[in-house]
């Protein structure tokens, strides 16, 4: 008994229509010349890529040397990934308020936090002999100077 192979037809790629191809093979013609000064046109080229006509992407499994890093657990990284250091957020208001809750003494009624607050500025007092002409004579900055620290 003889066996007949069937010759599978190669895949037929889904492309432009007849007319759009036309369209594009006579509108899009590339113009080289080949080596040999010969004049060549290359029609459109489709540049999709199928999957058909791709090789793998498949990579062989890593070799990993025996020892301590073979496993992740082991590892030194494990440690030190921050996902693992991660905790719900912490409200503000707690340290306020176990600051106004604490005793106050009468001597230190001044509460002092250990890190700097926003508003509180430098005090300055302007001294318009260092300044450029445009804005020593300004009227407007003479007039803020009243609030300046004394």
């Amino acid at each position: 008994m003889t066996v007949i192979k069937k010759i599978v037809p190669p895949i037929q790629h889904t492309d432009s229509a007849p007319f759009i191809k036309f369209l594009l093979n006579l509108l899009m013609r590339f113009k080289r010349y080949k080596q040999n000064g010969e004049f060549v046109r290359d029609g459109y080229v489709n540049c999709l890529r199928y999957a058909d006509e791709i090789s793998s992407r498949s990579l062989p499994p890593p070799t990993l040397p025996c020892g301590i890093n073979r496993k992740i657990s082991h590892n030194y990284y494990y440690d030190r990934d921050a996902r693992r250091s991660v905790q719900p957020p912490r409200l503000i208001g707690e340290d306020v308020l176990q600051l106004t809750s604490a005793k106050k003494d009468r001597k230190n009624a001044f509460i002092s936090l250990p890190y700097p607050v926003p508003g509180v500025g430098y005090a300055w007092k302007r001294d318009a002999s260092e300044e450029l002409k445009q804005t020593k004579y300004d009227p407007s900055l003479k007039e803020l100077e009243r609030f300046d620290a004394k």
